[in-house]
């Protein structure tokens, strides 16, 4: 009987139409990656304060206000990140992952004398993300544990979820200063954007006669897309204060492709006091691909007293409608006789990020950093968000220290973020309510954590 109730529930959740709909292809969070040796250390927080060439990327209007004489700015940072599932019915153990990567980068390289205070030409490429995150769920019991077993008997029961974004920017920065008070750049970017998503369930069962059945589902997809779209910066500095004022505007689509795989195992299941088995794979190429980036702008300033300094930003990113991402090829489900969805649609609520810094000098030549900020999702709660394991707003506290050793500029630091969710998920459906049908335990828990050694340099 247990049997026959999981499977239906199965064959309900993960019909394609349904199992489709969990895929998601939009970036989650906006500001996790920071650039650049000094806005590393303020966690970003410069789109009214940038000087050094990471401006390229803050804020192109105040490009030409660095007074560095460096070709290059580079910084390298080491981030750990760790995220847990809780889940109600294991309440003895959770589900973690982990990794250890480079954090990404940047590079600017101006091609005319920084000295030249009027007009500046800059080329740069920016890391933009390099996120991966994967969970392997492995024998998850169907009843409530609270010190879970290592061996369970008669069924096995994976979830397998694993997405990976790169994306890659490369830009050319043409700036004007203004009586030297005010500059107004444009950077136009050229982005190149990969994404695999690999989705798995595997259920197998045997009931008290023996009889056993089996269960696959895997909905995979890679995508490659170019696109291009420019950056829109004012700077405007006096003595004791600056502020700044940027805009992405709407990306221009140029071309991409994609593959899509589908597959449906059915073996020996339960329909009407049947048993029937079916295998459905689809396998597609060379889709079509649309990628969209939110229309953005943002405000940011920074006040001089004494030997500190207080940096601000704040940056809205406008909503994007939910809007077809995989075109895939249309299919006739052999087990129903209709024609199934297998489209990858893509959407993104308005987001809201803001932040704080705190500089102080040292004289001769040492700088003390500390910066909070946030990074709110810009996913929408459904009760399939588990899925995308990204719906939980991040906070990050970031402190270090810049000097200059000779002719070199020299950042150290650390940054800590931390952030946490709670939903309704899939997983409270596959799995039955372990307590009398108390919503509340079916939540899944969503804990962030992850920490960013900097180290960055410029000459």
């Amino acid at each position: 009987m247990r049997s026959k109730v999981i499977t239906g529930l199965l064959l309900l959740l993960f019909s394609p139409g349904v199992f489709c709909s969990f895929l998601k292809a939009q970036d989650s969070h906006y500001w996790s990656n920071q650039y650049g040796t000094r806005a590393d250390l303020l966690g970003g927080i410069v789109i009214g304060s940038v000087k050094d060439l990471s401006s390229v990327y803050y804020n192109p209007g105040a490009v030409s206000f660095t007074k560095e004489h460096s070709l290059i700015i580079s910084t390298h940072a080491f981030d750990l990140t760790f995220i847990n599932l809780g889940l109600p019915i294991m309440e003895g153990k959770d589900y973690k992952y982990s990794r250890t990567r480079v954090a990404p980068t940047i590079f600017a390289i101006r091609l005319n004398n920084p000295l030249n205070f009027t007009k500046n030409l800059v080329i740069s490429y920016v890391e933009k993300k390099d996120d991966e995150k994967e969970f392997n769920l492995l024998n998850l019991p169907y009843i409530k544990y609270d010190n879970p077993p290592e061996f369970i008997e008669n069924n096995y029961t994976e979830i397998v979820l694993n997405n990976y974004i790169g994306e890659h920017w490369v830009g050319i920065t043409w700036t004007y200063t203004y009586h030297k008070k005010v500059g107004i750049g444009l950077t136009l970017f050229g982005a190149y954007r990969k994404q695999k998503a690999k989705n798995r369930l595997i259920l197998q069962d045997t009931d008290s006669t023996g009889v056993g059945m089996a269960l696959d589902k895997r909905l995979n997809f890679e995508i490659s897309h170019f696109r291009l779209f420019a950056k829109f910066g004012i700077f405007y500095e006096e003595k004791n204060f600056s502020l700044g004022l940027t805009m992405i505007l709407p990306s221009l689509n140029l071309f991409g492709w994609g593959d899509f795989q589908y597959l449906d195992s059915k073996i020996n299941i339960h329909k009407e006091d049947n048993r029937y088995s079916s295998i459905v794979n689809v396998n597609q190429s060379s889709l079509d691909v649309s990628y969209k980036f939110p229309y953005s702008i943002g405000l940011g300033g920074a006040y001089k007293f004494g030997s500190s300094k207080l940096h601000f930003s704040i940056e809205y990113f406008k909503n994007i409608p939910r809007y077809k991402t995989l075109d895939t090829n249309p299919f006739i489900d052999p087990e129903s006789g209709q024609t199934a969805d297998l489209d990858v649609y893509s959407s993104a609520q308005s987001v809201l990020n803001y932040g704080f810094g705190f500089q102080h000098h040292i004289e001769p030549t040492v700088d003390l950093y500390l910066a909070v900020r946030t990074d709110f999702s810009s996913q929408y709660r459904t009760n399939f968000d588990i899925f995308s394991v990204s719906g939980y707003n991040k906070y990050h506290i970031t402190s270090g220290a810049a000097f200059k050793a000779f002719d070199y500029y020299i950042t150290s630091g650390i940054s800590y973020g931390f952030g946490s969710s709670s939903s309704t998920s899939l997983f409270s459906k596959i799995l039955p309510d372990p307590i009398d049908n108390d919503k509340k335990n079916d939540e899944v828990e969503i804990g962030y954590k992850s920490i960013k050694l900097i180290l960055g340099f410029s000459f």
